[in-house]
């Protein structure tokens, strides 16, 4: 049987939309920087970046970004990786209360590359190797 559901990381950004009470809450990770952001109505509020996570244990590492909502509550939202399986996760608290928590990973493409695709990334690379390697063993060798 297909599976009906399915998700795929974008290019750079996962994002982890939320509400609280009337409060819009949107957790960014990035793929590319490591880099985690939280916005809040439409704000950027807290933005880590770096490769330093607090371990949580042998198999989990996280983000943990803590900042106070505009009604006064105390949100600490946690934000991390499962090294075993590759999962993102996601758990947020409102005063000790947890009312968001997920977890997910990126599903196997349904489709292998075609074609068309590998040949549009293999002949660039292609040229681009055999140009820095004339000029490499120009250099190396010196002037024919």
């Amino acid at each position: 049987m297909k599976n009906l559901f399915t998700f795929r990381l974008p290019r750079q950004w996962t994002r982890l939309p939320m509400i609280y009470e009337s409060d819009q809450i949107v957790a960014e990770i990035s793929s590319w920087t490591n880099t985690t952001r939280i916005w809040l109505n439409d704000e950027i509020i807290d933005q880590k970046k770096g490769w330093r996570f607090d371990t949580v244990d042998k198999e989990k590492v996280s983000k943990v970004h803590e900042f106070r909502l505009p009604g006064g509550e105390h949100l600490s939202l946690t934000v991390g990786y499962s090294l075993s399986d590759g999962m993102l996760f996601c758990s947020a608290k409102a005063d000790g209360t947890v009312f968001y928590e997920k977890s997910f990973s990126e599903t196997e493409p349904d489709e292998p590359s075609t074609l068309a695709n590998i040949l549009l990334t293999l002949i660039p690379a292609g040229i681009a190797g055999g140009v820095m390697g004339f000029f490499v063993t120009q250099f190396i060798l010196g002037a024919f």
